[in-house]
């Protein structure tokens, strides 16, 4: 999926525009549907500065559409911009470009060269060696684990490992333990985490907290970082590639594994060049006294993608209904998926405060054929419930018709038509004809009788009769199987401690009864219940004794009853995975 998403430079704004489906992309296919959305920004009164995206083949085609003469552009003009002359900036997610940094230091196949000293990911490795096997266990850099230096496929896609390696606090580490032999080393990791301090300003806070000037929000267009920016850290670039450029004995192949890769130093370019005019063009605009870097980012988009998968549990890769299902959803509640844990936006968790149905499980009715039933024992049933919900709707209404004046009159109104209603009652008894309407009301209901009695003489209604009774005799068996398991796993196993012994649960005689039969003596393989195909005996029975432990047919049986007392809920047999892994699904 191709995503447009618009965020605010100066606002809390994360929307996510658009969305296009396709399998294969290119930067052709990119350029109208981008100019498209400018045009449609630009007309609802959005002002549309920056274009930010990674370092994808068809992103690069699309900065690489709009050169002249072959020349790298970092802007290009705004066409739709309703006032004046304003330039659309070229910048690359500043996040993608530390990653891609730390994997070129860390390809064995790169041979970082610079200044006439080697940049290698050996002094890193040296340095996590020697720090981690100190006798005192004091560490130089106690933040570097095991993840940061042996990188997998996963961990080269995270941002956070990539930022702690390129620090300052590893430069420091690099220059106090490996000497001039890593010092350009401990320079290349300098360079970059000052450059990724500049592009990664979060809040007003970060700077002072960490010490690091670096990350103080920008209050004006001469700040001191646009300054190294373009008289240091550009010039470091352009000295390491000319420098390389004029090493004799080397092919062109060779000399190119000596730098990071060219897409890499291309995104880094344009992305301080665009950075460094946009910066001064904010601040001739009236009303702007700060700016956070961070905005230029596109770590909201990476959420999206997150919250996205986040949202299909188990399944990772949503079609395209699923996806434009999702992110209608996110676009009217962003609260209802939070960040993702194992994501690249670390350190950015939103606190989400769910809300919680504190009403208790409906349970099953109290009847007269299942006198164990969950009632019995002082458990609310459905009816309970009903009833209880019942009451609070009622008590609610009328504590909002007590307050309303017109309600008054309306409960007066109901007890005057109540009275009416038994002055009637008392009337129609008092009168003789309504009398005759009630002796002919038994005389009707004694006909019924008869005609009840006529059919219970014909054969064919007895017969129907027979089978509901059949029926209902196998339904009674089928409940009092159930209360046997359900009485004895109960009683069998609960106890209460009182000083120091263990006294039994107290029961009825006939529960006693029913219970003695099942657990006394008797032939072992005589089968006392039979239910969910299941056909327990009087030795399975018996293994509900503590301390015995329980077979397969006892826990089959109990949770059958689960399930059938719960619809929502399916019990596997204790032998689906030993068949699973024997024949396979």
């Amino acid at each position: 999926m191709l995503v447009f998403m618009v965020r605010g430079l100066f606002q809390k704004l994360n929307y996510p525009y658009t969305q296009f489906a396709c399998s294969k992309l290119s930067g052709d296919q990119i350029f109208d549907p981008v100019w498209e959305a400018v045009s449609r920004l630009e007309r609802i009164g959005f002002y549309v500065l920056t274009l930010t995206c990674d370092g994808a083949s068809p992103n690069r085609r699309l900065w690489k559409l709009h050169e002249k003469d072959k020349e790298p552009v970092n802007k290009v003009l705004n066409v739709f911009a309703s006032e004046g002359t304003r330039y659309l900036y070229f910048i690359s997610d500043p996040p993608h470009l530390v990653k891609t940094i730390r994997n070129s230091w860390c390809n064995h196949k790169r041979n970082l060269w610079c200044n006439g000293k080697c940049i290698s990911w050996g002094h890193l490795v040296k340095l996590y060696l020697q720090d981690t096997k100190t006798a005192l266990g004091l560490r130089l850099l106690p933040t570097l684990k095991f993840e940061h230096i042996y990188l997998s496929t996963f961990s080269k896609m995270r941002v956070d490992l990539a930022a702690q390696v390129l620090s300052e606090s590893v430069a420091l580490a690099l220059e106090f333990t490996g000497g001039e032999e890593a010092s350009e080393t401990a320079k290349f990791a300098r360079m970059f985490d000052k450059f990724f301090d500049c592009l990664n300003v979060t809040n007003f806070s970060c700077g002072k907290k960490k010490r690091k000037p670096f990350q103080d929000p920008y209050r004006s267009k001469d700040d001191f970082r646009l300054k190294w920016l373009e008289e240091e850290f550009l010039p470091y670039l352009k000295q390491w590639e000319e420098g390389v450029a004029k090493r004799k004995g080397f092919s062109a192949q060779q000399k190119a594994l000596m730098l990071i890769t060219r897409e890499t130093r291309l995104g880094i370019t344009t992305t301080v060049k665009s950075f460094l005019e946009l910066v001064q063009y904010l601040f001739t605009l009236p009303g702007v006294k700060y700016f956070l870097s961070e905005r230029l980012s596109q770590d909201p988009l990476e959420q999206f993608f997150g919250c996205q998968r986040q949202r299909g549990a188990t399944h990772e890769c949503p079609n395209v209904q699923q996806f434009c299902k999702n992110t209608q959803a996110l676009r009217v509640i962003n609260s209802m998926c939070g960040n993702v844990p194992k994501g690249n936006c670390r350190g950015k968790a939103k606190v989400i405060n769910w809300e919680k149905e504190n009403q208790p499980i409906p349970k099953c009715h109290k009847t007269a054929d299942n006198p164990h039933s969950k009632s019995s024992r002082g458990l609310p049933s459905d009816n309970q419930h009903q009833k209880r919900s019942d009451s609070l709707q009622f008590h609610g209404a009328a504590r909002n018709q007590s307050d309303n004046p017109q309600s008054h009159g309306a409960a007066q109104k109901n007890q005057f038509d109540s009275s009416q209603s038994h002055d009637t009652a008392q009337n129609q008894s008092d009168n003789p004809q309504s009398h005759g309407a009630a002796q002919k009301n038994q005389f009707d209901s004694s006909q019924s009788h008869d005609t009840a009695q006529n059919q219970s003489d014909n054969p064919q209604c007895h017969g129907a009769a027979q089978k509901r009774s059949d029926e209902n005799h196998k339904r009674k068996q089928h409940k009092e199987s159930i209360a046997l398991v359900t009485e004895i796993k109960e009683i069998s196993t609960k106890t209460v401690l009182h000083s120091s012994r263990k006294m039994k649960l107290f029961h009825s005689n006939s529960q006693e009864q029913m219970i003695g039969n099942a657990l006394g003596s008797g032939p072992p393989d005589q089968v006392l219940s039979s239910s969910y195909h299941i056909g327990l005996k009087r030795e399975d029975f018996r293994v509900l004794r503590n301390p015995e432990w329980l077979n397969d047919k006892v826990i089959n049986f109990y949770f059958s009853m689960i399930a059938e007392r719960d619809t929502s809920a399916y019990a596997f047999s204790t032998f689906f995975l030993y068949e699973v892994v024997k024949r396979g699904l």
